[in-house]
């Protein structure tokens, strides 16, 4: 897991503010975790899981939350991708007021 090796070439598409060839699967993670939670498909999540289990997308969601959801994508993610629907998360600490 040293470089984007691992990276699916078709997700460039959800990871486009930064540079692609540059991405490190661990040194990156919260970025690459973050970004294809709100952005991916379903394609992506199972990549997610494979890559880094469901526990650790959990806790990266959790304790490194980004300000980079909406509403409904957070709703989505954390309650349907994740099931964590009894985990009072602060809302505010994901949804951009711009979504």
């Amino acid at each position: 897991m040293e470089n984007n090796s691992s990276l699916p070439t078709s997700f460039k598409t959800y990871l486009w503010s930064a540079d692609f060839s540059k991405l490190d699967l661990q040194k990156h993670r919260r970025y690459i975790i973050h970004q294809l939670l709100n952005y991916g498909d379903l394609d992506a999540f199972v990549w997610l899981k494979q890559t880094y289990s469901l526990p650790t997308l959990k806790e990266i969601f959790v304790h490194s939350p980004e300000k980079i959801y909406t509403d409904r994508s957070f709703s989505f993610v954390s309650n349907f991708l994740l099931n964590m629907n009894q985990q009072n998360l602060a809302r505010e600490k994901y949804v951009s007021m711009a979504s």
